[in-house]
């Protein structure tokens, strides 16, 4: 199961802030979020194959850009996001992936979301996928649950439909909140039009939100000091995990609405690769039922092979999850999904900057 976030991920964590990556044959290096697999599983790794792994932590998909694309480190494995594969690929910075030397894949086992969603690009491998969503607290405002069921991407952006003194979190990050302002209007979180992307701001700037946030969101969500938030579903079933292990009464819930944005992580080559045959076989002990298994229950996260998905079923340790209708997002009925696309480095630079603005007071 999913382990609370800690400083480091581990021992054999290091931060590679000017290093240059010296490669060799027996060495890996893996780009990855915080927390965002296995120790076990990685050590098991290293063991079999006698070699070092070793892990640099980002936190967002643009300073994973800029790894590689000023190859500071000779990065062998990445995991960006969904529309970070297709900028990183149009900018021609991902290696092709060999998949004769990648067996344990099987494309026939991923669910219909990733095949109907997933990144224009054949140069990955899903890793995990989920939504964007609303966790809400229960401890200030015990019907609040009902108010997020009733006005979905509404209740972040309205504050006549909430109780007095309801603290709002937002996401701090500028595709994430304008993809929920701009799905509360029915609106395409790819849209480039003028007009639909004013009208988001204006929802975002009169907003008085009371934080915004990443990680601590959800942690903020479950000690009650706010009261409902943007979060990635992911985030919600993180702070469940730590709230049950913790023995700690669940006052939070999620909500996810049909109309939302779905995202997939994936694994990727980068061209700052020094280390192929190793990335390949990296990839091949990944895709393993068995270490993909052991793995999913350790983060967290809904994998997007059915396969893993119908093993982890069977863990007692994971049945509050399941039992949560939105932790597969391939299980949610009557799912609109959206997934982010790259729009291009102008665009991208137009929403940071509309999204400062929409911030400043």
């Amino acid at each position: 199961m999913k382990k609370i976030k800690l400083a480091l991920l581990s021992v054999f964590v290091l931060v590679l802030s000017a290093c240059g990556g010296n490669a060799d044959e027996n060495t890996l290096f893996v780009m990855n979020w915080g927390d965002y697999i296995s120790d076990d599983v990685i050590s098991r790794f290293e063991q079999e194959y006698g070699v070092t792994v070793v892990l640099s932590e980002v936190e967002s998909n643009e300073a994973m850009f800029e790894q590689i694309r000023t190859n500071r480190t000779n990065f062998d494995i990445a995991v960006p996001s969904d529309y970070m594969i297709e900028q990183l690929d149009q900018n021609g910075l991902l290696n092709p992936i060999d998949f004769s030397l990648v067996p344990n894949f099987n494309p026939d086992n991923l669910n219909h979301l990733v095949r109907e969603h997933g990144p224009n690009s054949d140069k990955f491998i899903p890793y995990f996928n989920g939504t964007i969503g609303i966790m809400y607290s229960t401890r200030n405002h015990p019907d609040m649950g009902d108010i997020v069921r009733e006005n979905g991407w509404t209740a972040l952006f309205n504050q006549a439909v909430l109780p007095p003194g309801t603290r709002v979190g937002m996401y701090n990050s500028s595709r994430d909140a304008f993809a929920a302002a701009l799905l509360k209007e029915g609106y395409s979180i790819n849209t480039t039009d003028p007009a639909e992307l004013n009208f988001a701001f204006h929802l975002l700037h009169n907003m008085n939100f009371a934080m915004y946030g990443d990680d601590n969101l959800k942690r903020n969500i479950g000690t009650g000091n706010l009261d409902l938030a943007l979060v990635y579903s992911g985030d919600f079933f993180d702070e469940l995990y730590a709230a049950i292990e913790d023995g700690r009464q669940v006052t939070f819930g999620f909500y996810t609405p049909l109309d939302t944005n779905y995202w997939i992580d994936g694994f990727v080559i980068p061209t700052t690769s020094r280390n192929l045959p190793l990335a390949h076989k990296f990839l091949n002990f990944m895709m393993d039922e068995e270490n993909a298994v052991e793995n999913a229950g350790y983060v967290g996260y809904a994998s997007p092979f059915t396969n893993v998905m119908d093993a982890l079923r069977e863990d007692e340790e994971m049945a509050d999850f399941f039992e949560n209708p939105f932790f597969d997002p391939a299980a949610i009925e009557g799912l609109r999904p959206q997934s982010f696309h790259f729009l291009g480095l102008e665009y991208m630079m137009d929403l940071e900057s509309r999204f400062i603005q929409s911030k400043a007071r």
